[in-house]
């Protein structure tokens, strides 16, 4: 459908090109009239300014086409749509396009994901100096996304991205040094990569240069530094700088103890599907920690981290039910959650429900602990 559309357009746009030719004036604007109609959100009759110019092979128009049916602005958001922009505007030249083709295919956004397609196109822009395009194909080549690994080209791509102070490129090179991807592992020099993209603002770098902090790697310990790099990266969203951040207040690293605190760190972690996180803030809903005790939704948070693996969650969610904030117990389904949980305490709490249960209740729980389970806990 989107490549439908796109054509419809296309077509539409070529023969309000062809009117041109007789109404000089209605067609006399320009990429200026377009982008202050945009600018004042009328975005639809921005894109039919850019339809016509597009008729022309004009680049930015393209561009500019790409990315309003990438976002919704004027269109229905449509992917595929854009991509077949993208993939025109590319062929005639744009650099902007060039990288955009690489990481639709490199995505799977609007087309169905193919690495090597996604390599051609970040190596065309690339080489014409696009410093995302530089420092996405050099991850591809550290990673080994969808391709063999290739340490010497991905230094190679990110000396240069180095040598534009691009914060992506000197990052990826922190973490090159730090793991001992096709060099010796070298901590300091890790740090000073760290070091040099944080200050630059790169989230991931603050990220990795507060765990050093924190953990001593390539620089004292410090763990006030780490708290200020962390919450640094947390505010730009990169989930386990935002998990550090939480424990650092819960813990009092660096900081003094401050569980409100913990508990919002926390929990911007899980919202963004952190299991740890997950389980943190369903233990702290659970305990009354920072927050108000709140049984409902500790369950759900418990839940999602059960289902990622949190075994830990089981004998949360087994208190919850043998102990709730207001109702009655459930023991049988404390007894189903104590069959999960791991460790001699559980299995000590499990044998002591037995005897509150009939026979009957137990058996009961065991057929509920394997519904459970077989619907990988989303029907318990």
């Amino acid at each position: 459908m989107g490549g439908k559309r796109w054509k419809t357009g296309f077509v539409l746009a070529v023969l309000a090109a062809a009117l041109c030719l007789f109404s000089q004036t209605a067609c006399a604007q320009t990429h200026a009239d377009a982008r202050k109609l945009a600018d004042d959100g009328r975005y639809a009759e921005a894109n039919r300014i850019w339809w016509r110019l597009a008729a022309t092979d004009d680049t930015r128009a393209l561009d500019e086409l790409a990315y309003n049916y990438n976002a919704g602005l004027g269109v229905k958001q449509d992917d595929a749509a854009a991509f077949e922009l993208h993939r025109r505007s590319a062929t005639l030249g744009s650099l902007y396009a060039q990288f955009q083709l690489g990481y639709d295919y490199d995505s799977g956004q609007g087309v169905v994901q193919d690495k090597q397609e996604a390599v051609y196109w970040y190596k065309r822009a690339a080489d014409r100096g696009h410093r995302w395009a530089i420092s996405n194909l050099a991850y591809m080549y550290w990673s080994g996304d969808g391709i063999p690994y290739n340490y010497r080209r991905a230094m190679a791509l990110d000396l240069r991205g180095l040598n534009m102070l691009w914060p992506n490129s000197i990052t990826n090179l922190g973490y090159a040094y730090e793991a001992g991807l096709g060099v010796d592992v070298d901590y300091q020099r890790a740090f000073y990569f760290y070091m040099k993209a944080a200050k630059l603002d790169e989230p991931i770098a603050q990220n990795n240069l507060g765990l050093a902090y924190r953990e001593g790697r390539g620089v004292e310990k410090d763990l006030e530094a780490a708290l200020y790099w962390l919450e640094l990266s947390a505010d730009n969203e990169v989930d386990t700088a935002q998990y550090y951040t939480a424990q650092a207040y819960e813990n009092g690293e660096g900081t003094k103890v401050d569980l409100a605190l913990a508990a919002y760190w926390y929990r911007q972690a899980a919202e963004q599907g952190l299991a740890e996180a997950e389980l943190k803030i369903g233990q702290m809903y659970a305990q009354g920690q920072g927050v108000d005790r709140d049984d409902r939704i500790a369950q759900e948070w418990l839940l999602e981290a059960v289902r990622k693996g949190m075994v830990d969650g089981f004998s949360d969610l087994a208190a919850l039910a043998e102990h709730p904030d207001n109702g009655e117990a459930d023991l049988q389904r404390a007894y189903m959650w104590y069959r999960f949980a791991d460790g001699a305490t559980s299995w000590m709490q499990r044998v002591n429900l037995q005897s509150f249960l009939t026979p009957e209740e137990i058996a009961h729980a065991e057929e509920m602990a394997v519904t459970c389970q077989e619907s990988g806990f989303l029907d318990c």
